[in-house]
């Protein structure tokens, strides 16, 4: 099988998280448009696999039976995706929202990360959403933690004092065609955003940074935007939308993956 990226985060939301029939429901969807062994994070949880990710299903629909699911809008790069979607009842169908980032694999989805607009969902709703006490401390944390990260990148700061940021143990990756860009692929230690700083100071030049959202769990924010970037030794430019997601224990990342155009970012690398 090999679906579009975009049909795959439709087809996710339809059919494997948005199903309200039974017995439709109890057909292996994720079987289709998953790996076997996927990973799922959202608030509620980490889930691997196609019966951890049916069970997260399994459980959305059991606890908002009159909820429907709804697509705002999606768009997707070379392996990965986004889907802005709603969540609500018939009279209020956007009484919550978020967003699904996917990392696709030879057309199946091996990494899906939901995040819930707390901020605009507090707000729309008469009654705040009810978070613990420690819930609210991680995502005030984790929200703080990805401002910083973009305030010394974006702001020439020295990279050891970004550093400070990052576990010692650092998982890096940033997905695409290892070899064309020093940064791209996947590397381990703090070492490795010294260098990605490093590189992408020496070697390009910033056209346009936007963040456009930044959303935080209680183990993770996700930095979601658009930027274009001019490739020195060829002179082209790169326009691309990304989403950089931390994963964070303490008050440390262990985890920097980066989503963007990879094939867009190769061939404008490329002499």
């Amino acid at each position: 099988m090999s679906d579009s990226i975009d049909d795959l985060l439709v087809r996710n939301l339809q059919e494997v998280f948005g199903e309200r029939d039974p017995a439709r429901r109890a057909l292996p969807r994720s079987t289709r448009y998953f790996d076997c062994d996927c990973f799922f994070s959202n608030p509620s949880g980490r889930h691997t696999g196609h019966r951890g990710l049916e069970d997260a299903a399994v459980a959305l629909r059991a606890q908002f039976l009159d909820h429907v699911l709804s697509q705002i809008g999606n768009d997707a790069l070379q392996d990965s995706g986004r889907l802005a979607w709603a969540f609500g009842p018939p009279h209020k169908p956007s009484r919550i929202t978020g967003l699904d980032v996917a990392v696709v694999n030879a057309g199946r989805i091996s990494a899906l990360y939901t995040f819930i607009d707390r901020a605009r969902n507090a707000r729309a709703s008469k009654r705040p959403i009810r978070q613990s006490r420690s819930q609210k401390v991680s995502y005030q944390q984790n929200t703080a933690i990805a401002q910083k990260l973009l305030e010394g990148i974006g702001g020439g700061q020295d990279p050891a004092e970004i550093l400070a940021l990052f576990d010692t143990d650092l998982v890096f990756e940033i997905q695409g065609d290892s070899g064309v860009l020093p940064w791209i692929g996947r590397k381990t230690g703090r070492q490795a955003v010294t260098d990605f700083i490093r590189d992408i100071r020496a070697l390009t030049e910033p056209v346009t940074f936007e963040v456009e959202d930044i959303l935080a769990s209680d183990s993770r924010a996700a930095i979601i935007g658009a930027l274009q970037t001019r490739i020195k030794a060829t002179g082209k430019i790169i326009a691309t939308q990304f989403a950089i997601i931390l994963t964070i224990r303490g008050d440390v990342v262990t985890r920097y993956q980066m989503l963007e155009d990879s094939f867009g970012v190769s061939k404008a690398a490329r002499t």
